[in-house]
């Protein structure tokens, strides 16, 4: 069945997204155990991070509805999460 590269692009953004989502929860992870950093700069990337995965989250609801709600780092493949937030869950996380 020939889906006009559909598929691929589906994945790339997928992908992608939880890619970004991934690098922005690892700064905010470790982001206070950063010694000597003004805490200025430290809010600045906390708001960067924050921004970055809300951005990200706000195209993936809109591209596929219900997604995974990641939040922490997680040690194993996304697609083994036994879990989908809904889309309205993750719009009111986006807000706060």
């Amino acid at each position: 069945m020939d889906t006009g590269g559909d598929t691929n692009r589906l994945m790339y953004l997928w992908n992608e997204a939880f890619n970004g989502i991934k690098y922005a929860n690892t700064v905010l992870s470790y982001i206070d155990q950063v010694k000597g950093l003004n805490e200025v700069i430290r809010n600045e990337y906390k708001g960067r991070a924050y921004f970055h995965r809300a951005m990200k989250y706000y195209n993936l609801v809109f591209e596929f509805g219900d997604v995974p709600l990641v939040t922490k780092i997680h040690r194993y493949a996304l697609n083994k999460l036994p879990f989908n937030e809904k889309r309205k869950q993750i719009l009111d996380m986006l807000i706060s």
